[in-house]
This record gives structure tokens, sequence and C-alpha cells, in this order.
């Protein structure tokens, strides 16, 4: 059970045959030879069956079973707030069963940060090796505020030469939902905000103004104005 056996081939007292385990099994196939089956050159049959043999197989493919996206901060403890430079976006793929990375710098996953694609680079696994984390790295210029991080359906690659598969050395599936589908990233709210602040000084009155100085000779009618494009803190 479990798979097909071929044909026996060979001749004499021993014979050998193939197993080849159906698609997408795991456990053990058992094979035997059951009573009158076959005869001997004077036909006589076999009426007693063979002792059974036990087989491990595994042909499972591992899946990707959900996947969740987070904000977190330069430290990498979750954050609620806005992310900034040097904050993270921590990917976290789960698999159906327990997996094995080969080659890891080559995978990573593309999300959508304000319109523009980003790749978060394979990071680690979970000890029981059934969930992966690939982190973004907030840089300079990036903006979402719209809320929620999205990614285009099967955004991880596993670029030239990466691998990632069982360890019966099942290759996985790599197929992944876009952000609310039936595997894909989970909905979220995170926000990216990392412009630099400006600000720019206007001169309302008629006497020398240098940057956000006045003159010695001003007088109580000089007005400095200061735009800021984002309110400042202390």
């Amino acid at each position: 059970a479990g798979g097909r056996l071929s044909a026996l081939s060979g001749s004499g007292l021993t014979r050998t045959a193939t197993f080849t385990p159906h698609r997408n099994a795991e456990g053990e196939a058992h094979i035997s030879v059951a009573a009158d089956t076959f005869t001997d050159a004077a036909g006589n049959a076999n009426t007693v069956g063979s002792n059974t043999v036990s087989l491990a197989m595994d042909t499972q493919t591992p899946t990707i079973t959900g996947v969740t996206i987070t904000g977190k901060d330069s430290l990498g403890d979750a954050k609620a707030g806005a992310l900034t430079v040097g904050d993270h976006i921590d990917v976290e793929v789960s698999f159906s069963e327990a997996v094995v990375v080969s080659n890891s710098g080559q995978i990573s996953y593309a999300i959508n940060v304000g319109g523009c694609t980003k790749f978060a680079q394979y990071s680690g696994m979970s000890q029981d090796g059934t969930k992966m984390t690939l982190r973004y790295t907030v840089a300079g210029g990036a903006v979402d505020t719209a809320g929620g991080i999205t990614a285009a359906a099967n955004a991880l690659g596993l670029g030239a030469s990466g691998a990632i598969a069982d360890a019966a050395g099942n290759a996985a599936d790599v197929r992944v939902s876009a952000s609310g589908g039936s595997n894909g990233p989970a909905t979220n709210s995170i926000v990216v905000d990392t412009p630099v602040p400006e600000v720019s000084v206007q001169r309302l009155g008629t006497h020398v103004v240098v940057a956000n100085h006045v003159s010695a000779a001003a007088m109580p009618n000089d007005t400095v104005v200061l735009e800021f494009d984002k309110p400042p803190f202390a």
C-alpha cells in the first residue's frame, strides 16, 4: 500500500521490483506477496503469503500556509507607531511542515512600500523549522502613509540558487497569494514615514535678515516666519 510496484525482473530464485510511492504521500508503505499469487514450474501455487516489509516514505510537498507582515523598531521589538529610518518590516512565512533553506542569501520577499517595491531578505527560521522570517530595513525616502504594507502574488523569490525543501528533499511549493488571499499576507496597518523635516525662513519686515537672525539694526516691526513641513518637536 502507498505506492505502485513494478513488474518483476530477473531470473532464478531472486527477482526484483521497483516501488514508486504515490505523490504527496507520507508515512509507511507495506509490501508483501499474498498467498496463491504465483506457481512453480510444476504448477504448485504458493499457499502461504510472504512476510511484510515496511518502507518509510515522504513525497509530501511543503506548502505555504500563511504570511504575516509586522513593523519592528530598530531593536527588533514590535512597533505600533510609524516606522522610520532603521526600523524593520518583518515578513513571516509559515509552511505546512518543517523545511530547510539552502543558499539563504538568495531568498527574498517583495513588498510594496508606498508604491515602490522593496525586498525583505532572509533573516532566519523558527526553532521547529516551520516559520521563515525575512526582513526589510527602512531606508531614507521610504513613505507609506496609507497604512498597510502589501505584497503581490508569488512574492517569495528563490533567486538563482536559493532552495526550500523538507528533510526528505521535497522542494517546497513557494506559490503564495497576494495580500488578503488564501495564503497571502494578512491585513496590517503599518505606516512608514521617513522624510527629513524641513524648514524655510521668510522675512516680513524691511530690515536685513540673515538666515533666522534679525540684524542688530532691526526695528520691532521686523518679523521672521519659520515654515515647517511637519509640526516641530523640541
